[in-house]
């Protein structure tokens, strides 16, 4: 595969938090929210992504926190609340693409955890291409480089098997999320959205017990601790890419090129 063209950039304001949901969202304020950790309702306004499915069932799909643990009341809906993410900001950029990549951005990544469950939030105006996010856990994983992974089936899979010229020999990440377009409502892992396992030479593992939904201006995932093996830190690099081409694009930011790989921002999980 050829070397892709690098992509320049330049500044923009990143975009502020969304406003409140509007009360319409829960008809009713005292009950449960329907994507809420340990509840299986459906969404008022959505159908249940696993509907006819036999293979997400909703124990695994909405991930509760354990017994006697406090859980984040943090809504899996692509809206980024100040509420829910004031806290927990990793990285953060005022660029956007230009060229090929003309109306992306990648404003900031926020990463949050309880006793049960890691939560994700990226910034980010998705123009083509995927957004994708890989995640070190300190456990054995895949080895990123001038050799591609061996998972091109999906846009997402596609994105996160690509090449890259220059890495950081020390990472291997195990993980990865990402999104190649918004979900109408909150998703589980499938071919566009979610969470994976990395694969040198096979295909990715879809994690089914994730939630993952993008907005406007967000994507926001929850996945349960122990599905990522209960690490004590997450050390993630986020890229936006086309399978082909890279771009600048990137929190942490790159210095040098938009082929290279090396910078993660880390989290240490409470």
């Amino acid at each position: 595969m050829a070397l892709p063209f690098a992509v320049a950039c330049e500044p923009v304001t990143p975009p502020p938090f969304a406003p409140p949901r509007d009360a319409s969202f829960d008809a009713d304020l005292d009950a449960p929210r329907p994507d809420a950790p340990g509840s299986d309702a459906p969404r008022p306004d959505a159908p249940r992504p696993d509907a006819g499915r036999s293979d997400v069932p909703s124990a695994e799909l909405d991930a509760a926190p354990s017994d006697g643990g406090s859980a984040l009341a943090i809504t899996i809906d692509g809206l980024l609340l100040e509420s829910e993410w004031s806290d927990g900001l990793l990285a953060s950029s005022a660029s956007t693409g230009v060229g090929a990549f003309s109306g992306c951005s990648l404003s900031a990544l926020r990463a949050l955890a309880d006793d049960a469950n890691v939560y994700l939030a990226i910034e980010l105006r998705l123009c083509r291409g995927a957004a994708v996010a890989y995640v070190d856990t300190d456990s054995p994983g895949v080895l990123l480089g001038m050799t591609e992974l061996g998972d091109f089936d999906g846009p997402v899979d596609a994105v996160l098997s690509r090449s890259w010229s220059l890495v950081d020999p020390s990472r291997s990440p195990r993980f990865a999320w990402g999104s190649a377009e918004g979900a109408a409502f909150p998703s589980s892992a499938s071919d566009t959205i979610g969470w994976r396992e990395l694969s040198q030479d096979g295909p990715h593992r879809h994690l089914t017990v994730d939630l993952s939904a993008c907005g406007g201006d967000a994507c926001e995932t929850r996945v349960p601790r122990s599905a990522l093996g209960l690490p004590g830190r997450l050390q993630i690099a986020v890229r936006l890419a086309t399978p082909d081409v890279g771009s600048l694009l990137a929190l942490p930011m790159e210095a040098e090129a938009d082929v290279t790989l090396t910078q993660y921002a880390t989290f240490t999980l409470p």
